[in-house]
């Protein structure tokens, strides 16, 4: 009885301020009401890895061979040179276009042949990194959407002495259904201050596909305006599956992955690219 009067309260204060029109509802259609709310929101959770096994990649991104990306892909714009605010390039790591400011180089990764994407974050709009879309996804299955990330502000430069060190860079990666219509998983780097030798790190963010899921779009977004030092280098963006891949056998057909119905099955070890 105490519990229904809260309901009835909850439910004049709604309309009080016009809101939903829950006149005439059932204190458990209310919760459930609120439940769909709850479970129908983007997902938003800290970034985190594959455990244990990783399978090999679906789809890498390494920039080897690019000059620029292609369109759709990011909001900067392409430049050859230096890239001023909002600009991009991709560039040898170990030829860095620099004011002074930068790293002139970054260290090699061990899966990266040397190109690398440098952005200068926009100080006007965060703006959008990268986007890719994945496609033919294997249905309940965990996969890692991961980069490498880079502060290529030189703290010891001392072009920002405000705040120290510059401001940091800070990624929020996402991953959008195949309608690209809503958040399916999101999370963020925090900030990744600058250094005084340059280094890269890694982050990732994991994703269960549902049953019928074929696509997702993975998205790399500028969580902060730009400014002073908020500049950075994307190397390597990583999609794969997590554990063991399942390799199917069938009488009528050839090796295929994700077959609902089998024969004969198979599992293979899947190299690992960790560190």
């Amino acid at each position: 009885m105490e519990n229904n009067n809260y309901i009835e309260k909850f439910r004049r204060f709604l309309k009080e301020l016009g809101g939903f029109p829950f006149d005439g509802f059932k204190p458990f259609q209310i919760i459930l009401f609120f439940l769909f709310l709850t479970f129908s929101s983007p997902v938003s959770a800290q970034l985190g890895f594959c455990e244990g096994s990783k399978g090999d990649a679906i789809f890498h991104e390494d920039f080897e061979g690019l000059t620029q990306l292609p369109a759709g892909t990011t909001s900067y714009n392409y430049v050859s040179g230096f890239p001023n605010d909002g600009d991009y390039t991709i560039s040898n790591r170990n030829n860095i276009p620099t004011n002074g400011s930068w790293h002139p180089s970054l260290p090699n990764t061990t899966d990266s042949g040397g190109q690398v994407l440098v952005v200068n974050a926009d100080d006007v709009n965060a703006g959008l990194f990268y986007r890719t879309e994945i496609s033919g996804l294997c249905q309940s299955t965990t996969y890692e959407f991961s980069a490498y990330l880079s502060n290529v502000y030189n703290r010891s430069s001392g072009v920002c002495p405000t705040p120290a060190g510059g401001i940091p860079i800070n990624v929020r990666f996402e991953i959008w259904d195949e309608t690209d219509s809503y958040i399916i998983q999101q999370g963020s780097t925090g900030d990744i201050t600058s250094t005084t030798s340059p280094q890269w790190e890694q982050f990732a963010q994991t994703l269960q596909s549902q049953s019928g899921q074929q696509y997702v779009f993975l998205i790399m977004y500028n969580n902060v305006i730009g400014g002073c030092a908020s500049d950075l280098a994307i190397v390597y963006i990583n999609f794969r599956t997590c554990g063991e891949l399942t390799v199917a056998y069938s009488h009528l057909t050839m090796p295929s992955i994700c077959r609902l119905t089998l024969l004969a099955s198979v599992q293979r070890l899947n190299k690992d690219y960790s560190n």
